[in-house]
């Protein structure tokens, strides 16, 4: 059985305060959800520096490598970003150029954030990791061609958008899901590239470690908070 590299949480709630708590146990890391949280600029700022004073790592997701925002999140100085809905070699190409200095990709520079200590344009520049969400059909075809010609730090499997295609919504343990994560497993496992993949129960820990998945991502702050509060007993 595949062994644990590292384990995160999704973090859909604005607040520094919760990232503290998400990451005062066992977790090593949050990935600040800019496609259905509620964060701002602001928000993540702050809590990129609750993470970094515990010496934690955060990531953040973005819907799109379009995104406007992938400028100010990276020189907020996360450590990695996340770029969701990649179909096809042109939207990796593009995650990639967009978080890499010139020559190799076209990110804009400024030496005066908290990526560069704030006017350190001679400090090394901080790497920044490259994940793709792949989480369609036709992503898991493309990521073989993607992965021979872009370097990728690591792989996320959406299990949740591919049940919905496979027409099995919020059943992401299904047969057709579990069959395209097995291919993208072994797609990576033959790059030597960290697969990421969410867990919501203790037990499909052990389903996603045996199919080599190495990051679990353990829920969602919204999701574990409203269940810990489903007080049964009460009703």
């Amino acid at each position: 059985m595949n062994a644990i590299v590292s384990s995160g949480i999704w973090q859909l709630i604005p607040s520094s305060v919760v990232t503290s708590v998400l990451l005062s146990r066992n977790l090593d890391f949050v990935i600040i959800d800019f496609e259905h949280g509620g964060f701002d600029i602001s928000t993540l700022i702050q809590s990129v520096f609750a993470a970094k004073s515990i010496n934690k790592r955060i990531y953040a997701r973005v819907s799109s490598p379009s995104s406007d925002l992938i400028p100010q999140i990276l020189d907020a100085n996360v450590d990695g970003i996340l770029f969701a809905h990649i179909h096809q070699f042109t939207d990796a190409q593009q995650a990639s150029d967009s978080i890499s200095f010139p020559p190799i990709g076209n990110r804009s520079f400024t030496p005066f954030s908290y990526a560069f200590a704030y006017n350190h344009p001679s400090r090394l520049a901080p790497k920044t990791s490259l994940g793709l969400l792949i989480e369609s059909s036709h992503g898991v075809s493309e990521l073989p061609g993607i992965i021979e010609h872009i370097t990728v730090d690591f792989v996320y499997f959406g299990a949740y958008d591919l049940s919905a295609e496979f027409g099995l919504p919020g059943d992401i343990f299904s047969s057709q899901v579990l069959s395209s994560l097995e291919t993208v497993a072994n797609i990576c496992a033959d790059k030597r590239i960290n697969l990421w993949a969410l867990a919501t129960k203790p037990h499909e820990i052990d389903i996603l470690k045996s199919y080599g998945v190495g990051v679990i991502i353990y829920g969602v702050d919204t999701g574990l908070i409203a269940d810990a509060t489903s007080f049964s007993e009460l009703r």
